[in-house]
């Protein structure tokens, strides 16, 4: 049973889309899906081994941290430098 429920999981959350995500966290949910990915090919992997996969594969897809979408800032940045200072006085 707990392979079984290893093999869906593992089936399920193979995420592709690396961009989507800061290198370290997509980092560590590849090593949590390579672990779990020998433990399903393991013939002889014990119920604990089994379990602590699936527990770490979801601890680590749990953990998947997007990268911040900076057009926003970049929107506002732009609009920033293109104000024209001519039409302001300095401080003094």
């Amino acid at each position: 049973m707990f392979f079984l429920l290893l093999n869906k999981q593992y089936q399920t959350y193979q995420i592709n889309d690396l961009e989507s995500y800061t290198p370290n966290s997509y980092q560590e949910y590849l090593s949590a899906l390579n672990y779990a990915k020998t433990i399903k090919n393991e013939i002889f992997a014990s119920k604990e081994d089994i379990n602590n996969a699936k527990i770490n594969l979801q601890d680590k897809i749990d953990s998947l941290y997007p990268k911040p979408d900076k057009s926003i800032l970049k929107n506002k940045y732009d609009e920033a430098i293109s104000i024209d200072n001519q039409l302001y006085i300095p401080i003094s």
